[in-house]
């Protein structure tokens, strides 16, 4: 009954897309900062946290910055 509250949770595809977009803006923007200071600028930046589960979305960011 939840559910249909909800908002539309992101396919894989498009979760990794928006990850891929996040990690370019804010490489672009901080240059080469530590890992972990883009992990939370990515989250916040491709907006992840509101459509796609925690884990999904973390898991998403940490396998765009591990390349």
């Amino acid at each position: 009954m939840l559910t249909e509250y909800l908002p539309k949770q992101f396919a894989d595809d498009e979760l990794v897309g928006l990850v891929a977009l996040a990690v370019e803006e804010v490489t672009a923007a901080l240059g080469s900062a530590s890992w972990a200071a883009q992990l939370g600028q990515v989250m916040r930046g491709a907006k992840v946290a509101s459509r796609a589960e925690g884990g999904r979305g973390a898991a998403a960011v940490k396998a765009a910055l591990a390349d």
